[in-house]
């Protein structure tokens, strides 16, 4: 049913929203703040404390007391199920686990100890005793099969590795390309464009990766070994066949230290590449195009520090194109206003944050070490949204300046003031919710002590974060949802728009939800009418009471009041939905609102009769 909606407060009938002294006697409803709690971390499980170590069980056997221990530079998978993997990282380690969608961690592969060795077996059959060497700094991917694979890394101190491995559904581990952990090998790498049976890249750490539609991996730099067996930074893109077992060189050097080729911002071009370095972060979009953000290398004067450009590369026309940032280094960050996207926004320098792509296509920034708003160098905790649609940064969560303790509050529970400490070096996953996951690094816990971590934390990614992510006729609310205005179709009348069709239901505690708008409203209408500030009053007592289980009622805005009017409703009956507000007066309602004229206070009210 379509409904006549106000239009500056005038409907119709004639009826208004009214300005109207605040010591007037009139009635009042009052609705619950916004129920969801969407925009917020929530730590799911580990210590909110420093070096902790792990807590391992049976091996297999998932247990609710069972914990990886405090640990940075690990790689992550999600699989098909929608269960999160984590391996290695410092130690090293050569542990992998799976954190499952009941909240519970299983031991499910190697060593509990560190420095653990590798069971290398036959290259390309899998064996129950092969297990990939103890490493840091490798990158990952998971397949559309649901295998997980890595890639390199490091064992400390400055033993790169480029054997590639494959963890099937069956839990067995295949060492399927590259050398053993002790042959250093340097790269092969063929012709560009051509696959070769032959060819492989050489060994390396802190590189990032993809997976494009098709099931190929995709490789970029790092620190390693070139064609010639000279250790530097490195800027090559590599593809990887899974199904040939196949690498193919792709784009870059195939020598170490390469400065950037920048061009002009915004166009592609065969001749741009990024600079050689390490510890980038990635994403690939809904398009297929890989994306690639920072890291520690090298700049378009071929001069070394922190980075904060963005890439993106077109694999169908092999092109790259710099979209954003800086094209020289230990570039500050400019952070705007929280939650607003701006064209002058861009996120400092950073090398070893996390980043993860939402159901929408839009990339996500986590912390890292670099420079934050005051160009200071530091453990970041930022969190940050591109969007590929308008080119714009947005800060959505953390602090423009480094070094920062994490606020944790109850384990499970989401809210706005939780956030995780500045670190670097996490673990990153998004689930099938469109949730973003962090596990451990090394930065700051709850009192500011900076060391290993072990935390896994979830942030619900917000509906919204301005007006511009909500369709036509809806406004982004303050904690992260869309909500349909009244107001959402124009007639070509002045004085009338179409508005949605009123729908509720009754949630059997004396509240009442819109469905179009998403706001809960108590049912019954408080008795009596009250000057504006008894109704504040009044509304204070029952938050302090908690009247019916919540204790943040409140006043609602004239807009709000007047998304409730049914203005088909005929006189002398009130203009609401009487089966789900059965003793609404016809009458004032007090708003939240109140207006200062010259000599005396008014507040809104909207007008039922």
């Amino acid at each position: 049913m379509e409904e006549n909606c106000q239009l500056k407060g005038v409907d119709v009938r004639g009826r208004k929203k009214r300005a109207w002294a605040a010591a007037a006697a009139v009635c009042i409803l009052y609705v619950l703040m916004p129920r969801t709690a969407s925009a917020a971390w929530t730590w799911m499980s580990g210590a909110n404390t420093a070096n902790q170590a792990g807590v391992y069980g049976t091996k297999g056997v998932p247990d609710a007391a069972n914990v990886p221990g405090a640990r940075y530079q690990g790689i992550s998978w999600i699989d098909g199920n929608g269960n999160l993997w984590l391996f290695g990282g410092s130690g090293p380690r050569n542990d992998l686990w799976r954190y499952d969608t009941n909240g519970l961690w299983t031991w499910m592969s190697g060593s509990a100890a560190v420095y653990g060795g590798g069971a290398y077996g036959t290259k390309g059959t899998p064996d129950p005793a092969n297990v990939p060497v103890s490493r840091v700094e490798s990158v990952s991917w998971a397949d559309a099969e649901g295998n997980l694979w890595l890639f390199g890394g490091d064992i400390p101190p400055g033993n790169p590795l480029n054997d590639l491995w494959r963890y099937d559904t069956n839990g067995l581990w295949t060492w399927m390309s590259g050398g053993r952990w002790d042959e250093l090998q340097a790269g092969i790498y063929g012709n560009k464009g051509m696959p070769d049976p032959g060819n492989v890249p050489g060994a390396r750490s802190e590189s990032i990766s993809w997976t494009d539609g098709s099931g190929n991996l995709w490789l970029f730099g790092g620190s390693g070994k070139d064609g010639a067996g000279t250790s530097g930074y490195l800027n090559d893109l590599w593809r990887y066949d899974a199904a040939a077992n196949q690498w193919t060189w792709v784009s870059g050097a195939n020598t170490v230290n390469q400065a950037g080729v920048y061009g002009t911002k915004g166009v592609a071009d065969a001749a741009n590449v990024p600079g050689a370095r390490e510890n980038a972060v990635s994403w690939i979009d809904v398009n297929g195009d890989l994306w690639l953000f920072g890291g520690w290398g090298r700049d378009s004067a071929g001069i070394s520090g922190v980075l904060n450009d963005l890439w993106r590369y077109d694999g169908a026309a092999n092109q790259w194109t710099w979209v954003s940032g800086a094209n020289t280094v230990n570039q500050a960050g400019v952070y705007g206003t929280k939650g607003v996207a701006d064209a002058a926004n861009v996120p400092g320098a950073r090398y070893q944050g996390i980043s993860w792509v939402d159901a929408n296509g839009n990339p996500w920034l986590f912390g890292g070490f670099g420079k934050d708003g005051t160009g200071t160098s530091g453990y970041l905790n930022d969190l940050w949204r591109y969007s590929p649609g308008t080119g714009m940064w947005t800060w959505v969560s953390g602090l423009n300046t480094g070094n920062q303790a994490g606020v944790y509050n109850i384990k499970g529970v989401p809210y706005s003031a939780n956030v995780p400490g500045s670190r670097y070096g996490s673990i990153a996953w998004i689930d099938d919710f469109g949730s973003l996951w962090l596990f451990g690094g090394y930065g700051y816990d709850s009192a500011g002590s900076r060391s290993y971590l072990n935390d896994l934390w979830r942030f619900e990614i917000p509906q919204c974060l301005s007006n511009n992510d909500c369709g036509e006729g809806s406004f982004c609310l303050d904690d992260g949802q869309c909500q349909k205005a009244a107001f959402v179709k124009d007639t070509g009348d002045p004085n009338e728009r179409v508005c949605n069709p009123h729908s509720y239901t009754g949630l059997g505690n004396g509240i009442v939800r819109d469905n179009v708008t998403g706001l809960e409203w108590q049912q019954e209408t408080a008795p009596g009418t009250y000057t504006w500030l008894d109704a504040q009053n009044y509304i204070t007592s029952l938050n302090e009471q908690e009247y019916l289980g919540n204790s943040d009622w409140r006043l609602p805005s004239p807009e709000e009041l007047m998304t409730l009017v049914v203005s088909s409703s005929p006189a002398p009956d009130p203009a609401i939905d009487s089966t789900f507000f059965p003793d609404t007066a016809a009458a004032l309602y007090w708003s939240s609102t109140v207006i200062d004229y010259a000599f005396s206070q008014n507040v809104w009210a909207v007008d039922f009769s």
